[in-house]
């Protein structure tokens, strides 16, 4: 899955990977409210954003047909309020940009 190998989303993002440190079995929660979102892998990943205001004052900030996304639908421009990695290395992206958008996952 992580290779890209089976297709989807993660095709176009795998061969930018060189080395998949390892992978363990971990609860995945998410949640989704009024513009934010928040998602947790238990015991090595935590986030959450809240997505932009468009210049309309009301919609969200839109990006379509983007040169060099990982994904090929409209993207919604937000602020990341903290992203942390503690896993088989650290990491912290709080206060960043962020990118998000609906999809689904399916075997």
């Amino acid at each position: 899955m992580f290779s890209g190998g089976a297709g989807g989303y993660l095709a176009g993002l795998g061969p930018l990977i060189g080395e998949v440190a390892g992978v363990e079995p971990a609860a995945i929660t998410f949640e989704k409210s009024d513009g934010s979102l928040h998602a947790e892998v238990s015991g090595a990943l935590s986030m959450s954003s809240d997505q932009l205001v468009g210049m309309d004052g009301q919609e969200p900030a839109v990006i379509t047909n983007a040169p060099f996304g990982a994904v090929t639908q409209p993207v919604r421009q937000a602020r990341s309020k903290d992203v942390s990695y503690h896993g088989h290395w650290s990491a912290d992206f709080s206060g960043t940009n962020s990118f998000v958008t609906d999809f689904r996952y399916e075997g």
